[in-house]
């Protein structure tokens, strides 16, 4: 009987040991480590809304001749990006600065659900135009580049705390102006992009699809532009309304 126990015992160990050492799903987030992907999508792109360590596939594609790296992202099998982050500063993967120009990304639906991040869902003339706006193997330019640092919730709680904060006094004044998309809708705020001391966003209202200004020092909203192209097409538009 004792014999089984420590049987029993060493296997329990074996198994524990092996679930730990397998607890990251190749291609996932935490795995590549490519947090600079996933930065510079929180940063950038205003339809970033998701993003789970657990289950977002993150693959480098491509590097130019500067260090610059072309990204496919998926969260959920939901949402299909390309993303290139011009440079990055990692101290640790908790801690990374990270640099990227306006219009940095690409969004799609997937075309193969089950496909994992890849060139897949975009031609060839969609990639080429993307590494065009983004200087591929061409000189930093440094009129166009944003920076920001990323640091994880575990690193940095209060202003993860903050900035969530932030997001729910901008989606309480947007429904309060602009009602919601609907009944099952809780709430219409999107991703939040900061540059210039502003605060940008896309709202999904009874109103239709909109772009928002706002400013965090004052607490008000400044300006919004009625959008009505698709969704995942809305990145040169966002921009411009960006930096108009």
């Amino acid at each position: 009987m004792k014999k089984i126990s420590i049987i029993v015992l060493i296997i329990t160990i074996i198994l524990t040991a092996f679930s730990f050492s397998s607890c990251y799903r190749t291609g996932s987030l935490d795995a590549s480590g490519h947090y600079e992907a996933y930065a510079v999508l929180r940063f950038a792109c205003p339809l970033f809304v998701g993003g789970t360590d657990s289950f977002d596939d993150v693959k480098l594609l491509e590097e130019d001749s500067y260090g610059r790296g072309l990204y496919a992202y998926r969260y959920n099998s939901a949402y299909s990006f390309l993303v290139i982050c011009q440079k990055y500063d990692k101290k640790s993967s908790n801690d990374i600065m990270v640099y990227w120009y306006d219009c940095c990304w690409l969004a799609k639906k997937p075309i193969i659900a089950s496909d994992r991040a890849n060139y897949a869902d975009y031609s060839v003339n969609e990639i080429k135009s993307l590494k065009d706006i983004n200087d591929w193997d061409k000189p930093y330019d440094d009129t166009k580049l944003n920076k920001a640092e990323y640091q994880s919730y575990s690193k940095n709680k209060q202003k993860f705390n903050d900035l969530k904060a932030e997001k729910e006094k901008i989606d309480s004044l947007c429904i309060e102006k602009y009602g919601l998309m609907s009944e099952q809708h809780l709430s219409c705020v999107l991703n939040i992009v900061y540059k210039a001391n502003m605060a940008y966003t896309i709202a999904l209202t009874k109103e239709g699809t909109l772009f928002v200004c706002y400013d965090p020092s004052s607490k008000a909203m400044i300006s919004d532009e009625k959008y009505d192209g698709e969704l995942l097409d809305c990145r040169d538009s966002f921009y411009s309304f960006v930096n108009s």
